[in-house]
């Protein structure tokens, strides 16, 4: 969040101004100078608590940024009525206009934080909904394998069943290794760990597919497309969560 810098300017522009006292309207300076020096002291401390949020991520330092916003509008409105310079009109509508139109960027910035914790939570739902899917179909190799046990099946039969246990095994290293690239991207955002999460996440779709080709079973079959139904909504969950970071950081640019 940068610091207002159109609040900043108009301001500058009064004070300034205000500082060239004409002895005939000394009462009227005075009281405009003090009122805009109070509009220096909050907008500095609304400004400051809005580089806090972004560190520290406090619901009140948004509320310290929301309150002094509105507390500016309010002393510029009543200063354009009362100034004894009407050259001033405009540049107190500016400092209106910057205040209000921080406020409603920064509340959108923050806003935006809100959602992005939701999507966490839904990754993280997904992501674990997933994981007992590959489980629910690993598990429904192990009662195949127990079956052809009991009935003495073929030895081609049982080393296709323990290839089939081997790759459920390795489908849930693959989501392994997607989630904890999730979660450094989430830490750390880097982008290059994007690369890293569709790289894994496409090889688990792709084993996921290959597997799915070699049953006969249909409840083999239903228990592949549940992984692979898994996987599009952990991708969409993934994606959603970087559009509304975008979306996040272009708000940021313009607070």
């Amino acid at each position: 969040i940068g610091s207002g810098f159109a609040l900043v300017l108009a301001l500058t522009v009064v004070v300034a101004a205000l500082g060239v006292v004409s002895m005939g309207n000394v009462a009227s300076i005075s009281h405009e100078n003090n009122k805009t020096s109070q509009i220096s002291a909050i907008m500095q401390t609304g400004t400051i608590a809005g580089k806090n949020y972004v560190i520290y991520r406090d619901q009140k330092y948004s509320d310290t940024v929301a309150a002094n916003m509105d507390a500016i509008v309010a002393i510029a409105a009543e200063l354009k009525e009362k100034t004894y310079k009407s050259e001033f009109v405009a540049e107190y509508d500016a400092i209106i206009e910057g205040a209000a139109g921080y406020r409603k960027n920064f509340l959108e910035f923050a806003g935006f934080d809100a959602q992005k914790r939701k999507l966490e939570d839904a990754l993280a739902d997904t992501g674990e909904k997933l994981e007992t899917d590959i489980l629910s179909l690993r598990d429904g190799q192990l009662e195949d394998l127990e079956n052809l046990t009991a009935r003495s099946a073929r030895t081609a039969q049982m080393e296709d069943k323990a290839r089939k246990l081997d790759a459920v095994g390795m489908l849930l290293a693959e989501l392994h290794r997607a989630r904890l690239a999730v979660n450094k991207y989430i830490e750390y955002k880097d982008r290059a760990i994007l690369s890293e999460i569709d790289g894994h996440l496409r090889d688990l779709a792709e084993a996921t597919t290959t597997m799915r080709g070699t049953f006969a079973q249909k409840k083999n079959v239903d228990l592949a497309d549940a992984v692979l139904a898994g996987i599009a909504e952990y991708e969409r969950e993934v994606k959603a969560f970087l559009e509304t970071e975008t979306r996040q950081t272009e708000v940021q640019t313009v607070a």
